[in-house]
């Protein structure tokens, strides 16, 4: 459907996969996609792209490509004022598995960033830098995961900013705890709304983000929770290939109003 000429792999391969630095290479790439497809990416009017890191060769044993360049990155396409008015929404939200991958519908309760609060963890650095409070109304597709929250849901998404001080490469997929009611209930993070996949790491010197988040019962939250103290313990630190390199060893921090 595309001449070959046009088509961006083709560009690539012919070029034996090797982009020169400051070189530009553009063309077109064609998706196929089931009816039911388009009906949902009609709905909310936009469609995100995900595109992983370079690699310089690709492990046929284990399914994934081996010395990553870059990072993954992500991009949304607008298609109507509709999907441009989630779009700008949505923007405002920190990016956990419910917004990259249009999980439902977010409404912000209470939020605060650029809290800043530093510690050290092994020989990294583990910056607490902000919270969110929303209330979540799955899709429905979504909605199985959520049934046994009949009152509703309320989500809080923490960020932290990792400085990897580590002799390895920090997975970003995250461990933590909530201490909630004063102390008196604890519950833990859900991994399957991190944005992160087992690929996604924070290179050896560098600084990258780790987003959080656990699922709480709205009805408890309003009647409970939210007028007390809320505590978060992050870690330990994994490397790449899951093994502890905190040793076991956690940072908490208090949720400041």
């Amino acid at each position: 459907m595309i001449e070959t000429e046009d088509q961006l792999h083709q560009k690539i391969k012919d070029k034996d996969y090797m982009i020169e630095p400051g070189e530009v290479v553009s063309g077109y790439f064609l998706f196929t996609m089931h009816p039911e497809d388009i009906e949902g990416i009609s709905n909310i009017g936009q469609a995100a792209f995900d595109v992983p890191e370079a690699g310089e060769s690709y492990d046929s044993d284990n399914y994934q490509y081996e010395n990553k360049i870059g990072r993954r990155t992500e991009f949304t396409i607008v298609l109507d004022e509709d999907g441009a008015a989630r779009s700008e929404e949505q923007a405002s939200f920190y990016k956990d598995s419910t917004i990259t991958d249009n999980m439902g519908d977010k409404t912000m309760i209470k939020e605060k960033t650029d809290i800043g609060e530093t510690k050290s963890l092994g020989k990294s650095e583990v910056t607490f830098d902000g919270y969110q409070f929303t209330e979540f109304e799955p899709n429905e597709v979504e909605a199985p995961r959520f049934e046994s929250f009949d009152e509703g849901v309320v989500l809080l998404t923490v960020r932290f900013l990792v400085e990897n001080g580590e002799d390895e490469d920090l997975s970003q997929e995250g461990k933590a705890k909530l201490t909630l009611n004063d102390g008196k209930q604890y519950t833990l993070h859900e991994l399957f709304l991190s944005p992160y996949t087992n690929q996604d790491v924070i290179k050896q010197g560098d600084e990258g983000e780790m987003l959080v988040v656990f699922v709480l019962d709205k009805e408890q939250y309003d009647k409970i929770w939210k007028d007390k103290s809320f505590e978060v313990e992050f870690g330990p630190l994994n490397g790449v290939d899951t093994i502890d390199i905190s040793k076991g060893k956690t940072v908490e921090f208090d949720l400041p109003e």
